[in-house]
């Protein structure tokens, strides 16, 4: 039975190695020797070599001493260097970020039509407009969102392939009761209300009467510009 095979059935990896001579992790091969280096068993040691008839003998006996399963691959800086990225997990789909936010407890704000947004969530903005891809969390009301949250932390990279990884995103960092207030919709002021709201500040009533009032009548005349000697 060959090297490959035992290690096969003993559910071990035979760690290949493009960057050493031996084609293998910890196996040396050196004018017609071949050694399998074994781990150290004191700190500060080398480990110690045992001679072998091929690289796969050698590396079944690194893969005894190491214990490394099926699917271990070379840990060395160059090979980990050259390692292919891993793949990019494919974004969620609007209905599972739905049941997430329901198992988290959380409450996705959808944007109305006075909040700062055009990716369909508040406060979530499409990075298009900006020549970048995806979406990204406008802070534009940062301290408030501290605020309702004290462990309240901008994400880093702001950066999300949909609206609605965003504004889950933005739902865990409030957590439930912070992204439930944030879910409140506020309906504009109706042309009553806003009426209200400006005779309070024309007569010194709003904010507590802190910037008093101002009157349209007994304005200055416009500066005119000196026209010099």
């Amino acid at each position: 039975m060959s090297a490959t095979e035992q290690a096969v059935g003993e559910g071990l990896e035979l760690v290949r190695c493009q960057y050493n001579r031996s084609g293998f992790r910890c196996v040396n091969a050196s004018g017609g020797l071949i050694y399998a280096v074994l781990q150290p068993t004191r700190k500060g040691h080398r480990g110690r070599k045992v001679p072998c008839t091929t690289p796969e003998e050698a590396a079944l006996v690194v893969a005894r001493d190491r214990g490394t399963p099926v699917g271990t691959t070379c840990d060395c800086g160059r090979c980990m260097a050259n390692a292919a990225p891993p793949p990019a997990a494919a974004p969620l789909t609007k209905e599972e970020v739905e049941k997430r936010a329901a198992d988290e407890g959380l409450t996705l704000a959808l944007a109305g039509t006075t909040t700062s947004s055009n990716g369909g969530y508040k406060y979530v903005v499409d990075r298009t407009s900006m020549r970048c891809e995806g979406f990204a969390i406008r802070f534009v009301k940062l301290e408030a969102l501290r605020a309702a949250s004290p462990n309240f932390v901008p994400p880093s990279p702001n950066r999300f392939t949909t609206a609605h990884e965003a504004a889950l995103a933005l739902a865990r960092l409030l957590g439930p009761d912070g992204s439930a207030e944030h879910a409140v919709v506020k309906e504009p002021l109706t042309e009553e209300a806003f009426a209200e709201c400006m005779g309070k500040t024309a007569n010194g009533e709003a904010f507590g009467g802190m910037f008093g009032g101002f009157t349209c009548e007994g304005l200055s005349p416009p500066l005119t510009p000196n026209p010099g000697p």
